[in-house]
C-alpha cells in the first residue's frame, strides 16, 4: 500500500522524490531517488501515525520550477501593469499641468503681446488665486494703469496745447502792441 502511494505521488511532474521510512529512518519504499543537492527542492516531511504511535515518516521533495515559473509570470504582469499605470499617471499629470499652468500662461502672453502692440482694449479673465492668477491680475492692473496714464498724458497735452495757444495769442498781442 505504501508502494502505491509513493508511485501515485511520483506521477506528478512537480514531485522530485517520495521516500517512506520506518520508525528508525530506514527506507521502506521510494519513487525517484532523493537528491543530495536540495537547491530548488522544497522538502515536506510528515509523521505516519497509527493509534497515537509513530510508525514511520513520509518525505516528499517538491520541485520549485513550477512555482518559480509562476512567480516570474506574475512579476512580468506586475511590471506591465506598473508601466501602464505610470503611463496613465504621466498623461494625467501632463494634462493637468497643461490646464493649470500652460493655458493660462499662453493667455497672459497673448494679452501682453496685444498690449505691447498698443491694444489696451482687453484684459485677461482671471479665474484662479495661484501665482498665475496673481500675474494675470497684475497684468490687468497694468493695462488699466496704462489707460489712465495715456488719458492723463492726453489731458495734459490738451492743457499744454491750450496754454501754448494762450501764450501765442498773448505774444501776438504784445508784438502788435510793440509794432504799433
Amino acid at each position: 500500500m505504501a508502494q502505491d502511494y509513493a508511485r501515485d505521488s511520483a506521477r506528478d511532474p512537480d514531485i522530485a522524490y517520495v521516500v517512506i521510512q520506518d520508525q528508525q529512518g530506514n527506507p521502506l519504499t521510494r519513487q525517484k531517488e532523493e537528491t543530495k543537492d536540495k537547491d530548488g527542492i522544497l522538502e515536506f516531511t510528515a509523521k505516519i501515525m497509527h493509534e497515537n504511535d509513530q510508525i514511520g515518516i513520509v518525505k516528499a521533495g517538491y520541485s520549485m520550477q513550477a512555482i518559480n515559473k509562476s512567480l516570474r509570470e506574475a512579476q512580468m504582469i506586475i511590471i506591465g501593469l506598473s508601466a501602464g499605470m505610470m503611463a496613465v499617471i504621466s498623461l494625467v499629470v501632463f494634462l493637468l499641468f497643461r490646464v493649470i499652468a500652460l493655458i493660462p500662461i499662453e493667455s497672459l502672453r497673448a494679452m501682453l503681446a496685444r498690449v505691447a502692440s498698443g491694444d489696451l482694449s482687453r484684459t485677461m479673465e482671471v479665474t484662479t488665486n495661484d501665482e498665475i492668477g496673481e500675474l494675470g491680475r497684475a497684468a490687468n492692473k497694468m493695462v488699466v494703469d496704462l489707460k489712465h496714464l495715456i488719458a492723463s498724458v492726453h489731458q495734459t497735452a490738451k492743457q499744454t496745447a491750450a496754454s501754448a495757444g494762450q501764450i501765442a495769442a498773448g505774444s501776438r498781442h504784445v508784438q502788435e502792441g510793440a509794432n504799433a
